[in-house]
């Protein structure tokens, strides 16, 4: 699923021309305060490094936000229970108001308007809503799976005593 979602964004960003839709980073979010094993979430971790080399030209400049939204999960993950949807939320909030007012305005000096910035988390969210109605409803979220039931196999009961 990480890589499917890592050319996703890919596929996002030549369609829109700028890097809008972070599906990957919402994932790792989800994963991370979803489930109790934390296996994939290294692979997840490496290749958002690997996303913001391609976009910002340097490879570890995305640890000036993934490492705070990290800790930010983990007292998440230790004090409250991190599957809410509120704490979803205020992490994906965190790390793009991280990003702009440290990345953006701060290290690379783009000056970029916080109402990009407020678009960009507002489409994130969207994003974060549908991917946890797909993990907690599975194929029903998919409206044209619906109409199909699934065929399941079962022995027949009349001969087995």
């Amino acid at each position: 699923m990480a890589f499917f979602l890592f050319f996703l964004d890919f596929l996002f960003y030549t369609l829109f021309d700028q890097w809008l839709i972070y599906t990957l980073l919402v994932y790792f979010v989800h994963e991370y305060l979803s489930y109790q094993t934390k296996k994939g979430t290294y692979v997840i971790f490496f290749l958002l490094l690997l996303q913001d080399h391609f976009l910002y030209g340097r490879f570890g400049v995305g640890m000036v936000y993934l490492l705070p939204l990290l800790f930010f999960m983990m007292l998440i993950r230790t004090f409250f229970d991190g599957r809410l949807v509120v704490f979803r939320i205020i992490s994906i909030m965190a790390v793009f108001v991280i990003e702009w007012a440290v990345l953006k305005n701060g290290i690379f000096m783009q000056n970029i308007p916080f109402h990009s910035t407020s678009i960009k988390i507002l489409l994130n969210l969207i994003v974060m809503i549908c991917l946890t109605f797909l993990g907690t409803w599975g194929n029903r979220f998919l409206p044209f799976l619906k109409g199909k039931k699934r065929k399941v196999w079962t022995p027949n009961r009349k001969g087995a005593l």
